[in-house]
């Protein structure tokens, strides 16, 4: 269904009506084939694509999950803020599924409200579109957010946001700056 739909409207954008009226049935049907061929390459290519995008991503997510760890303290500090009932939101440039591959791996995502991503907010840090998004969706407004980030874009990010509080955890992640 979906593949004939994108056939008419492959034909539509190829052809004036005027000119598919001219068309006798054997040189329609010598197009349909063509544009057929066409969009099954077309297919194939994105499978393709799609396939090669998820077997990178199943080695990103074992190279993820033996390198990329929790900062010491990070699941108490998650308990402790749930138990206080603060709203918390993880913001990353990761891509979303590796993301989510850590954030489950460590027991980390079930502690979070929300994880928004570069994918999800359009931006990555140190623009402050991220944090903005994360306290949207939060419902929590900017001013009394406290961005908490061990990278310099990312505590700039929190800073350009307007966070109430920026703290910057030095671990080893990045530049000193």
């Amino acid at each position: 269904r979906a593949f004939l739909k994108a056939m008419i409207a492959l034909c539509k954008a190829r052809y004036p009506i005027n000119q598919l009226h001219r068309m006798t049935h054997q040189q329609a049907e010598t197009e349909l084939l063509k544009l057929s061929a066409a969009l099954h390459l077309a297919m194939e290519q994105k499978v393709d694509t799609a396939l090669s995008t998820y077997q990178q991503l199943r080695r990103d997510r074992k190279f993820f999950l033996r390198h990329v760890k929790p900062i010491p303290g990070t699941k108490k500090l998650l308990r402790e803020l749930n138990r206080r009932k603060m709203k918390i939101a993880i913001v990353t440039n990761a891509n979303p599924v590796l993301a989510h591959a850590v954030l489950d791996h460590y027991g980390l995502k079930q502690l979070v409200h929300e994880v928004v991503t570069e994918a999800e907010s359009g931006a990555e840090k140190p623009s402050p579109i991220p944090w903005q998004h994360a306290a949207r969706k939060l419902g929590v407004p900017m001013r009394k957010c406290v961005v908490v980030d061990d990278s310099a874009g990312g505590i700039l990010g929190g800073i350009r946001a307007k966070a109430g509080l920026t703290i910057s955890v030095l671990t080893g992640n990045g530049r000193r700056e």
